[in-house]
Order: structure tokens, then C-alpha cells, then sequence
């Protein structure tokens, strides 16, 4: 299941630079950035949620992703009670950060290996 979520986490980042790239090159598809972001964010949170209903390995940096997206979403709903100016980096930066520490959460506990050798003929982990 984790090699599943690195995969589609990384097909969600490639689609976000292409929507980031396509952004620059023309300027009426900043929705289609936004779009990707909210389907990365949402998978993102659902994987978190997954594993912490279901433990697993990096348990803590999963619950810090998970409080910390939970807040970013609260003020969303919360600054524009407050504040009608909301800078356009607010939409943008948190999530990216948020995203990029997930990603390389689910990275660590899919491609690192985190055996121990044995003395056994330690170069072919048995």
C-alpha cells in the first residue's frame, strides 16, 4: 500500500509541475495548478489518516503532518472571517511545505531500508 501512495503522490507532483509550468507559459490555468494541489492535499490526508488509524512505521512525523494540515485548513475557513486580504502565497506556500514533507515522509518508509545487518553474509540481507 505505501508503494501505491508514492506512486500516485508522484504522479500528482509531476502533474503539479506541469500545471506550475504550464502556469508561466499561460497565464489562464492557475486554476488547473489549484486543482492538482487539492487532489494531492486530499490524498495526502487521507494516506495520513490511514496510518494513523493503522500505525506504522514513522508514526510521529505522520501525526505532525497530519495537526499541521488540520490547522492550515481551520484558518482557512477561520482568516477570512478576520481578514478579506489574504495573500495569494498563503494558498500556495503551506500546502507545497506540507506536501513536500509527506512526500518525503512516505519516500523514507518506502525506499529506505531500515534493517539491521546480520552477521549472516550482511551484502544480501538475509
Amino acid at each position: 500500500m505505501r508503494i501505491l501512495d508514492l506512486i500516485i503522490q508522484t504522479l500528482l507532483a509531476g502533474l503539479a509541475l506541469e500545471a506550475a509550468v504550464s502556469r508561466w507559459l499561460d497565464h489562464d490555468v492557475t486554476f488547473n495548478f489549484m486543482g492538482v494541489q487539492f487532489l494531492m492535499g486530499s490524498w495526502q490526508m487521507a494516506s495520513s489518516l490511514v496510518s494513523l488509524v493503522r500505525p506504522g512505521p514513522l508514526f510521529k512525523g505522520k501525526l505532525v503532518h497530519f495537526t499541521a494540515a488540520s490547522l492550515y485548513l481551520i484558518s482557512l475557513f477561520a482568516i477570512p472571517e478576520v481578514q478579506t486580504d489574504i495573500p495569494a502565497w498563503y494558498f500556495i506556500g503551506p500546502p507545497w511545505v506540507l506536501a513536500a514533507y509527506y512526500y518525503l515522509l512516505t519516500w523514507k518508509s518506502v525506499l529506505v531500508n531500515r534493517k539491521q545487518p546480520t552477521r549472516f553474509l550482511p551484502h544480501t540481507n538475509f
